[in-house]
């Protein structure tokens, strides 16, 4: 067992051409990557390569540093360089909503991301068996996953820029690993949370597998390798199709979604170009899904503080934070007789200059510009973010408007209706900046004094 152990492990290093390189190996102290650590190191000199070990402390279980200071022995046994963290995986699981799993396996990777750029590691090894395969498989059959989740544990993929994980013991069955570990005389930790059914990898290790082993026989577990080799070999072709570049469009405002061809398209076309482009779950695509038949204004919150808004002709995707509503609100000066200095709005600058009558549309200042009447305003004059229920009437109509209608005339997507103001006083709407002016306050031939007011992307035009 040992030869074929080894020779899987060296086979393996020479496809994915792991040579003459510095390498990190994620050991936790289980026999899985104790027995990587083993058998790599026993083809370091013939492949030219420096091994350094990193391990992470989930800090799940009381006695989980004792599982640091293992690693830390049988890497300093072997004359190796030893890297180590002890991470909190219930905050981050409270912080990000996710699961303990995702959250531990969050950290880990980012650990190992940075510590092989820190020590110029161009490679980072895990232990995963075809055992941790199989599960994979299975776990995301039942999450309703992706063609790439179905695809299994992949062997090798992107960690960084310049850092790659490669897992050479993907081929190799669990039971194969302990009888080395066993005949090469390795001291290896047991997690006991490895038998806590509270984890679902687990209740598939030790209670889903079983059962299908003994009904359908040990090629069970064959066959569910191939099927995830299938599903690798489907998502690549996919991910080849040309319609998956014209369903979303990266913008400034964020990752527009285009409804036509959602509808359009193979369902797993879409799936292919939602994954690809917004790394999205299982949740987050359904709910992008029932965006595109609900009503326009329609939203979503998505994973990583993202959130989805139904437009008519697109689904717009932005961070929630870019996407939450201004709230600031200000008071206008309405009396200096000199050019004023300009107001920032969400995402341009509010111009209000005071004049005379006698010198109307000044040297400098657009055609889009309104004249407000200084006389027919009531009390001080604010400006502020639009609300639901705001309204005010036009020139030539009877009774008032929506202010969301005007928006709605003037074709604003919804992603961009956080960022209107209005200037108001204490009867209510006189403008809709850049947009439309209320009936009243018009300046006129009668008009004395107003305010010249325009709307511009530059603080100083």
């Amino acid at each position: 067992m040992s030869s074929v152990v080894r020779a899987d492990v060296r086979n393996a290093l020479a496809r994915f051409n792991v040579r003459n390189c510095r390498v990190l190996i994620a050991v936790s102290g289980g026999v899985d990557s104790i027995t990587l650590l083993d058998s790599v190191a026993a083809h370091a000199e013939e492949m030219a390569l420096e091994v350094h070990v990193a391990h992470v402390d989930h800090a799940l279980r009381e006695d989980s540093a004792l599982d640091a200071l293992a690693v830390q022995a049988e890497a300093g046994r072997r004359k190796l360089r030893f890297y180590t963290v002890r991470v909190d995986v219930r905050l981050r699981a409270h912080e990000t909503g996710s699961g303990i799993e995702a959250a531990a396996r969050s950290l880990r990777y980012e650990f190992l991301a940075s510590t092989a750029e820190a020590i110029g590691a161009t490679v980072v090894m895990t232990g995963h068996t075809s055992d941790d395969a199989v599960e994979t498989v299975l776990m995301n059959i039942a999450r309703a996953g992706s063609l790439h989740a179905l695809s299994g544990i992949p062997a090798e993929r992107r960690l960084s820029d310049s850092v790659r994980v490669i897992r050479p013991l993907l081929e190799v069955r669990r039971q194969d690993v302990i009888s080395y570990a066993r005949e090469h005389g390795l001291f290896w930790t047991e997690d006991a949370s490895n038998s806590d059914p509270s984890f679902l990898r687990n209740r598939v290790r030790h209670e889903l597998l079983p059962v299908l082993t003994s009904v359908f026989g040990p090629g069970i577990r064959r066959n569910i390798l191939r099927l995830g080799s299938t599903m690798k070999e489907l998502a690549e072709i996919i991910n080849m199709h040309p319609g998956i570049q014209t369903i979303l469009q990266h913008t400034g405002g964020g990752i527009k979604i285009s409804l036509p061809e959602i509808t359009e398209q193979p369902r797993v076309i879409v799936d292919a170009a939602l994954r690809k482009e917004l790394v999205v779950n299982s949740i987050d695509r359904d709910r992008i899904y029932d965006l595109a038949s609900a009503d326009v204004g329609s939203r979503a919150t998505l994973s990583g503080g993202r959130q989805a808004l139904r437009e008519r002709d697109h689904i717009m995707v932005r961070v929630m934070a870019d996407a939450e509503p201004p709230t600031v609100e200000f008071e206008v000066d309405i009396t200096s007789e000199a050019t004023t200095t300009p107001y920032r709005l969400a995402n341009a600058w509010l111009h209000v200059r005071p004049v005379d009558a006698c010198d109307y549309a000044p040297p400098g200042v657009p055609e889009r510009a309104v004249g407000i009447d200084i006389d027919a305003i009531r009390g001080s004059v604010r400006c502020r973010p639009w609300q639901h229920g705001d309204r005010l009437r036009l020139r030539g109509m009877q009774g008032s408007k929506l202010v969301s209608d005007v928006l709605t005339d003037a074709k604003i997507p919804h992603a961009r209706r956080s960022q209107v103001y209005v200037l108001a006083d204490d009867d209510g709407i006189l403008w809709i900046c850049g947009l439309r002016q209320a009936d009243r306050a018009v300046a006129g031939d009668g008009t004395i004094r107003y305010l010249l007011c325009w709307v511009s992307d530059d603080a100083s035009r």
